[in-house]
């Protein structure tokens, strides 16, 4: 389904055009490369292409998974709204396929499949994610009963096992601890000049927000910076752990 709909009068007052179900669309202006099937009888505005492979010769599959390989190749326009394709240059993109029919179908059958099993892993991690953030709720409001080593009944349940803070309910054992008594230190950062290039020339690892991975670690760092940069800035090295 999708969020837009025309009448039968603005089809006929238009330029467009009745695309078949199942039928490859291509994005070629804002949202460049984009690739979809149509999965129901529909129209598109002037950015989108409907991509129709002669029958018998190309598997329109394969044309879904080769097509962004080879726009990474292709020089694009600059307009105004950003990076675009014509017609003219669309009719022009070369790649390269197996002129087996049967080939290119057994090929395009790997690759849904490896799909269909990165759905269902994606789908599994969202799940436990979603199980991930329940537990941190229940963990952090109830914690775990020592003696049984599952969690404290609810507070509705069990309220005498709690307590009343700013923060809400928590288990009367607890006790509220600040941040700057828990941790022996409080280093901030600092940004090197980025007016001096020779800053980032060095071989010390320097890290922002967007470095951080969901799994507690920093990602491929892709900024070193010199000492002289850390001895003229506000940024501070810190140790390994």
């Amino acid at each position: 389904n999708t969020k837009e709909k025309i009448t039968h009068d603005g089809f006929n007052s238009s330029n467009a055009k009745i695309i078949p179900k199942g039928i490859l669309l291509f994005s070629f202006k804002l949202t460049i490369g984009r690739l979809a099937f149509s999965g129901v009888e529909l129209t598109t505005n002037e950015a989108i292409a409907a991509l129709i492979p002669n029958k018998g010769s190309v598997e329109p599959l394969l044309i879904y998974y080769v097509l962004p390989q080879t726009l990474e190749n292709i020089i694009y326009d600059t307009a105004v709204k950003g990076k675009t394709l014509n017609k003219q240059k669309i009719s022009k993109i070369t790649f390269f396929l197996p002129t087996s029919l049967h080939e290119q179908r057994k090929i395009a059958r790997i690759l849904s499949t490896v799909d269909a099993v990165i759905e269902k892993t994606e789908a599994a991690i969202a799940k436990y994610k979603a199980i991930k953030q329940g537990m941190i709720a229940d963990l952090f409001t109830r914690g775990i009963d020592l003696a049984t080593g599952k969690l404290r009944p609810r507070y509705e349940d069990a309220p005498e096992l709690y307590k009343p803070t700013e923060l809400g309910w928590v288990p009367k054992e607890w006790e509220g601890v600040r941040i700057g008594d828990s941790c022996a230190n409080f280093i901030n950062g600092g940004t090197p000049s980025t007016k001096n290039a020779d800053n980032w020339t060095g071989t010390i690892p320097w890290i922002t927000g967007a470095d951080f991975l969901d799994t507690f670690e920093i990602g491929p760092i892709r900024r070193f910076i010199t000492i002289d940069a850390i001895k003229n800035s506000s940024t501070h090295v810190i140790k390994s752990g």
